[in-house]
């Protein structure tokens, strides 16, 4: 069973009708209708990635059960997980749900969902400057929009391996991570901790 979280600095916003079991952790929680927010792991001397095709988060935080309960729920509180390629990349089983992460308290995850009036799973929005995707990774086809350029959603579109995903086309790699940024895609969005899914960051 974990213990409480501890608050140190708490601001005025929202409060979400969080399930017991999830208050009785975390306490309050709330965000703005739309927002995109983002947490991410770090070691004592400040790292926060160890490299292209690892998976940084689980290397640094070593599966610690409260931080995965922490992302559990904040993928529990949002519309859409935003993330870039080279994080589907270096996760090649992972479906960014509150349930595979933390799948002990998936039935509250899910009653704060329709508390939220939102759908059963956030919807999974990859961004990508080149396309460099594996289309059997499971989290592709249980269902993702992704966001490119595009040259890169014309080829994606027009290629076999892909049949069905849905692509949204910007200007150029910098236009798509500012639409994150900005808060301008129609979600209440969290941004999962990656190089290549940080705000103006271009994704790979």
């Amino acid at each position: 069973m974990l213990a409480p979280f501890e608050v140190f600095v708490e601001a005025e916003r929202p409060s979400y009708a969080l399930p017991e079991a999830l208050s009785r952790v975390y306490g309050r929680l709330g965000f703005p209708d739309r927002v995109v927010y983002s947490n991410f792991v770090s070691s004592l001397d400040g790292v926060v990635t160890v490299g292209s095709g690892i998976s940084a988060g689980s290397v640094i935080s070593g599966k610690y059960q409260a931080d995965r309960f922490l992302m559990a729920l904040l993928r529990a509180c949002a519309d859409a997980v935003v993330i870039g390629a080279g994080t589907m990349r270096a996760t090649p089983g992972h479906l960014w749900t509150p349930a595979h992460v933390y799948p002990d308290l998936a039935s509250e995850f899910a009653t704060l969902r329709q508390t939220l009036g939102l759908g059963l799973e956030p919807r999974l929005v990859l961004l990508t400057a080149t396309g460099d995707l594996d289309m059997k990774h499971p989290a592709l086809v249980r269902g993702a929009v992704v966001l490119t350029t595009r040259s890169v959603a014309d080829r994606i579109g027009g290629s076999a391996r892909s049949p069905g995903v849905p692509c949204v086309a910007t200007p150029s790699a910098t236009t798509a991570s500012s639409m994150m940024s900005a808060g301008a895609m129609p979600w209440r969005s969290r941004c999962e901790r990656s190089k290549d899914a940080i705000p103006k960051a271009q994704p790979e």
